[in-house]
């Protein structure tokens, strides 16, 4: 009999926007179908929260800086927990 097993994955996102910040979460489930009982197992969250704001220099030219913070990337246990930090330039159309 064959131990193969089908990954699936879900997700859930939720996000606030006030005024030029945004914070958003993002939770992804990494799950396992069992080969005998078609039961779905959860293996693993990657949980990922971004939090930005912009910022108006001039009434033609923005910065957004943003902070992201990734929890069991890949939902593996292989790697760390990652702090990414971004910067945006723009010109509002």
């Amino acid at each position: 009999m064959s131990d193969r097993r089908r990954a699936l994955g879900r997700y859930v996102a939720f996000g606030i926007v006030a005024g030029a910040a945004i914070l958003a979460v993002v939770v992804i489930r990494r799950t396992v179908q069992h080969p005998q009982t078609d039961d779905a197992v959860v293996m693993a969250d990657t949980i990922g929260v971004v939090l930005n704001y912009r910022i108006t220099v001039l009434p033609w030219f923005y910065v957004q800086p943003d902070i992201q913070g990734i929890i069991n990337p890949g939902a593996a246990h292989q790697f760390g927990d990652a702090l990414v930090l971004g910067l945006q330039f723009g010109r509002p159309f």
